[in-house]
């Protein structure tokens, strides 16, 4: 079996798809991105301790509203985290409200630092 483009195609390179592609709303399917892409919305969250996993610091985070995306940073080819990550809110009010209440919690022996980049 061979697959191949279609011949129309080779003539005309800028052929449209027949129906319009969909466009999917992760956020109201409750997907969180593990990409925080750079804007305002965009929030540095350091000062974690090393052994809270994903789930740990996503729990946290969702205390004050849904998130969009969220990355922990993990050592290389490990499953600690370095102790930051990036998170961006559903809702911007959300967002403030994590800055007031995390920013300077603290946990265990470790400050949480939370601010906009």
């Amino acid at each position: 079996m061979r697959i191949r483009r279609p011949p129309e195609f080779e003539k005309n390179p800028e052929i449209k798809p027949r129906r319009p592609v969909p466009v999917i709303d992760t956020v109201a399917l409750g997907i969180i991105s593990t990409q925080v892409n750079d804007g305002p919305g965009k929030l540095f969250i350091g000062g974690l301790p090393k052994e809270y996993n994903e789930d740990q610091v996503k729990n946290l985070l969702q205390r004050y509203g849904r998130l969009k995306s969220f990355h922990l940073v993990k050592e290389t080819g490990e499953t600690n985290s370095r102790g930051f990550g990036f998170c961006e809110y559903v809702d911007d009010a959300c967002a403030e409200n994590a800055l007031s209440e995390l920013n300077g919690m603290k946990i265990g022996t470790r400050i949480i630092n939370l601010r906009r980049t």
